[in-house]
């Protein structure tokens, strides 16, 4: 379902139209194993509209405008892989393999990611086996200025010396809000 929506649909009413789909439908959707929703610029998912997809193990949301991805717990357990390439994420929490634990492939390729000493663990996730995160080689930090333009699978964890500090100075420092993704 690549552009989905007219272009007189508004932004964020996307996200409420897409999840009436899903959400009142008497359906189960347990035959549903991938949902491709790339270029609909999409800002967000609700994080209770995937929950009936009880069967889905891929999901492609590349090419929106999402800067989070969140979902309820119990939702998406089937889930293996997670495209969310080429949108506005920042940042990469571990709380996603917590939330989804079937997890295995997440593309985070061609996002504005800041990398500091927080993205550390979620790049150790990633970079469990080869086929853990796709595209590997766009996976490319915006900021800090010290880190523009490297590969976050390059980041040293050296670098960081306790979890809390910041690489690039204090000055590059972003605050980090409860999201998966």
């Amino acid at each position: 379902m690549s552009n989905l929506f007219s272009s007189s649909v508004s932004l964020s009413e996307r996200p409420r139209l897409l999840a009436n789909t899903f959400v009142d439908s008497v359906n189960e959707f347990n035959d549903l194993q991938e949902l491709i929703l790339r270029d609909n610029d999409l800002i967000e998912i609700l994080s209770d509209m995937l929950c009936k997809l009880n069967g889905l193990i891929r999901l492609h949301l590349s090419g929106n405008k999402m800067k989070k991805f969140s979902v309820n717990w119990n939702c998406l357990q089937n889930l293996v892989v997670l495209d969310v390439s080429g949108n506005e994420f920042s940042t990469l929490s571990t709380h996603l393999w917590e939330v989804l634990p079937s997890l295995t492939t997440v593309d985070i390729s061609s996002n504005p990611l800041y990398c500091d000493c927080d993205i550390i663990p979620a790049i150790k996730e990633l970079s469990k086996s080869p086929t853990s995160s796709f595209n590997q080689g766009y996976a490319i930090c915006v900021a800090p200025e010290s880190r523009k333009g490297q590969n976050i699978f390059e980041i040293s964890n050296s670098a960081c010396k306790d979890s809390h500090r910041k690489l690039g100075g204090e000055n590059e420092q972003i605050a980090s809000s409860p999201q998966l993704l």
